[in-house]
């Protein structure tokens, strides 16, 4: 009877016991996929961010070109001239403040950082005066290269 005993012992022991191998086996998978869960996250995070100054630039971008192109047409003209207060200038430079609230709508997005800042102090248009300047249009090439410089891709496995 006393073997009997002892192999009913052990038996209880193993039953009791497989419960606990099969809970920590669950642990180790949840622990596996909770860190997988976390890699995935952060790199869609960074694909986003990526994306996100990376549409930034190329609306700045596509402003800074609409505003160069608005000067060569017009920078010939001064207050003086007739195509200076001409209806095709007033529709040009009305097209070019569109396409600037388009990107401002976009970098509205981000928390205040100094290079929305900046895109922000360098295209808002008080005049045709101010849309003809040349230093208006060189701050808002430096404005669209710190942005360029932020949506660079910087992870070489985006590119393979």
């Amino acid at each position: 009877m006393g073997h009997l005993t002892i192999n009913y012992n052990l038996a209880s022991l193993l039953v009791a016991f497989a419960p606990l191998v099969v809970a920590l086996a669950a642990c180790c998978i949840a622990r596996s996929s909770l860190i997988e869960t976390r890699r995935v996250a952060e790199r869609d995070l960074r694909d986003w961010r990526q994306r996100t100054w990376s549409d930034v630039y190329y609306k700045a971008d596509e402003v800074y070109d609409a505003l160069e192109e608005f000067q060569v047409k017009y920078r010939q003209a001064g207050p003086q001239s007739i195509a200076f207060w001409s209806v095709q200038l007033q529709e040009d430079a009305n097209r070019l403040r569109a396409m600037t609230r388009r990107v401002h709508s976009m970098a509205a997005v981000f928390p205040q950082n100094p290079v929305m800042d900046k895109l922000f102090a360098n295209t808002v248009f008080k005049d045709n005066q101010e849309l003809l300047s040349k230093t208006c249009l060189d701050a808002l090439f430096e404005a669209v290269q710190d942005i360029r410089d932020k949506a660079l891709i910087r992870e070489s496995s985006i590119l393979g």
